[in-house]
């Protein structure tokens, strides 16, 4: 596939903008959606123009990004949260098939047609205003007090940042912040354990704590976060796994090495067993169990 394709202004200010995932996947589902007036015969299905066939795994591939020396595939769950998003945002449909999911890009001819809606534009234009003082109307709707849910989660991330950072630019009015919560809970579905835990993970990673030092932020890196805080629990699994075994191979040494002195004093491990006993509990020095043995008779 080769050519270009046109990028509609107003995707800068939509919410997908912010979401790093579903604005590649759906500037993707652009690029890859059949351009054809006539659509296109794919394995027996019609694709009509501004569709597109693909399996979640493919998509998870597609995907993928790199990330220091090497790369991360976001898992299938992710990617089926990131569609969900686009579909509940009025962005794309989704269809099932035996073949895969077919991919219908909502308004593809305002993205992509050859021909400029110059009314659509010119309404834009006029409308420019009007539209940014519905959204600055909007945003002052949105006053959270310090007793809600969503501004006690941006107190806590501003807190946790600042504990590591304590120079760092935070905000004194945190409304914004809450607002970036309240959209996590109610659009994005996140628990507030979930989030929580995102939290504590973001502002303690090495890695991370540089990078996230908003709640947009957190936001926008949630299902990365998500993704990486598992891997990083898995291998701390694996650690103390392997940290068990190694103290008790140590115990088993150092229970051999003990039994070894017992017997190198002279003393029978069956017949002085509550000797043995009360030697490997710590109730008896190695020069008392000499002479123990000088007064018992021994050699």
């Amino acid at each position: 596939m080769s050519g270009f394709v046109k990028i509609y202004r107003d995707i800068f200010q939509h919410e997908v903008f912010k979401d790093e995932l579903g604005f590649r996947l759906f500037t993707l589902m652009i690029g890859r959606s059949v351009f054809v007036e006539e659509g296109i015969d794919h394995k027996g299905i019609h694709l009509k123009r501004g569709q597109w066939i693909r399996s979640y795994r493919q998509l998870a591939n597609d995907l993928e990004f790199k990330e220091k020396r090497g790369y991360i595939k976001p898992s299938i769950s992710t990617v089926k949260r990131v569609i969900d998003r686009l579909s509940k945002s009025g962005l794309i449909t989704i269809n099932e098939t035996d073949n895969g999911t077919v991919f219908t890009v909502i308004h593809y001819e305002k993205y992509q047609g050859v021909q400029e809606d110059s009314e659509a534009l010119n309404g834009d234009e006029r409308n420019k205003t009007k539209k940014k003082k519905k959204v600055q109307k909007e945003k002052k709707k949105n006053v959270y007090d310090d007793d809600s849910t969503y501004m006690k989660m941006a107190q806590y991330l501003k807190k946790q940042i600042l504990a590591w950072k304590p120079n760092a630019r935070v905000p004194d009015d945190l409304n914004g912040w809450a607002d970036e919560f309240r959209k996590l809970v109610e659009l994005d579905k996140r628990t507030k354990q979930e989030i929580h835990d995102v939290i504590n993970f973001a502002t303690t990673d090495t890695f991370w704590q540089g990078n996230v030092l908003s709640a947009s932020t957190l936001r926008a890196k949630f299902d990365q976060l998500q993704d990486r805080m598992s891997k990083n629990q898995k291998q701390g699994q694996v650690i103390r796994l392997e940290d068990k075994r190694e103290q008790q191979r140590i115990k088993s040494f150092d229970l051999q090495k003990a039994v070894g002195q017992f017997v190198s004093a002279g003393f029978d491990p069956e017949t002085d067993r509550d000797l043995l006993e009360k030697w490997l509990n710590g109730g008896i020095e190695l020069h008392d169990l000499h002479e123990h043995r000088l007064s018992t008779g021994g050699g």
